[in-house]
């Protein structure tokens, strides 16, 4: 083993036990990386945490109904982990994870709205990081591996099997999409993140990761990379040091590229030459990366939706996509079989 690489080893085991630590410590250091402010209300109004210093304080107060906001609360020790989850009768293999705070926070209401909307009908909890913890966007990798870490340490049989992460920019489509109709068949079970690709290369603003010993090798990865390589130059930051770390011949094999229109794709414009990165009339979710007035977009194409919504909120049987997906990864096996 080279010196690089022991050095690379040490600094991920050191970045792992870190994570592991926070876990264990309880209440006080989850604290301050999950909370639990300013997210629900049954009219989207922001919450002051000094009126209501806990989550359990506001709904006891706002005496909020199961019919606009979800009823249980998961817990990590006795501090609420997720600031929202799915009403109890449904269950799902399937987590959502993203980050809203500061500014974004109200700015992105409509697109966070679309997302509740999706999980209540899916049965799926999320995980909302209200607060960075570390610097620049690569909190996003350690919200991440607090979440994997949470989930390993249950029984095998009471464990999320599939986290997906999605950017605030982001807007639901078409709610009736579930997340399960993009994943492998389970005799793939050595793939463990679903990414996409447009013309720079990987873009995380969505993806899809197994709840795995792998994913948590992978995040611990790339939240070293930094120190790791600290001379190399990352342009998209951590998505950068995401794409890199995928090509690598540890982790090349448990990437799949998706094609964009399952999660990931963009807002339809003139030039068919991004056709195939572009959203469609079925499809289930849309990413304003990059475009310019983003949340005056993202309310004008919620407006849209709304009016054309027996367009664009078809039932999943009619989208062609679990056709779709099946086709995909039947493909994928063969092209893994055929390689070994």
């Amino acid at each position: 083993m080279s010196r690089e690489y022991r050095r690379f080893f040490l600094q991920t085991v050191i970045y792992t036990s870190l994570a592991c630590i926070v876990f264990l410590l309880g209440s006080e250091a989850r604290k301050e990386l999950f909370r639990t402010d300013g997210f629900l209300s049954s009219d989207n109004r922001s919450l002051s945490q000094h009126q209501h210093p806990s989550l359990f304080d506001r709904l006891a107060a706002l005496q909020l109904s199961t019919a606009s906001v979800p009823s249980k609360l998961i817990h990590l020790g006795t501090d609420p982990m997720l600031v929202l989850t799915p009403r109890p009768t449904l269950q799902s293999d399937v987590g959502m994870c993203t980050a809203m705070h500061g500014k974004y926070a109200e700015r992105y209401q409509t697109a966070f709205d679309s997302h509740v909307k999706h999980s209540e009908i899916h049965g799926y909890p999320i995980y909302v990081l209200d607060r960075p913890i570390i610097d620049g966007l690569w909190s996003k990798e350690a919200a991440l591996l607090e979440v994997l870490l949470h989930e390993m340490s249950k029984p095998d049989v009471a464990r999320l099997r599939w986290l997906m992460w999605f950017d605030a920019d982001t807007l639901v489509t078409n709610p009736f999409i579930p997340a399960e109709t993009f994943l492998p068949p389970f005799d793939l079970d050595d793939v463990h993140l679903l990414a996409t690709e447009d013309w720079n290369g990987l873009n995380n603003g969505v993806f899809l990761m197994r709840v795995s010993a792998w994913s948590i090798k992978l995040l611990s990865n790339i939240l070293a990379y930094p120190s790791y390589r600290p001379d190399e130059t990352l342009p998209f930051t951590e998505q950068s040091a995401m794409e890199r770390w995928v090509q690598d011949p540890l982790f090349a094999h448990g990437c799949v590229y998706v094609p964009p229109r399952w999660f990931n794709s963009y807002p339809r414009g003139e030039d068919q030459e991004w056709s195939k990165y572009q959203v469609g009339k079925g499809d289930m979710m849309m990413h304003f990366a990059g475009v310019s007035g983003r949340c005056e977009a993202i309310r004008a194409w919620h407006d849209r939706i709304v009016e054309e919504a027996d367009e664009w909120e078809i039932p999943v049987t009619k989208s062609g996509l679990p056709e779709e997906a099946s086709s995909f990864w039947l493909d994928v096996r063969m092209q893994r079989e055929n390689h070994f």
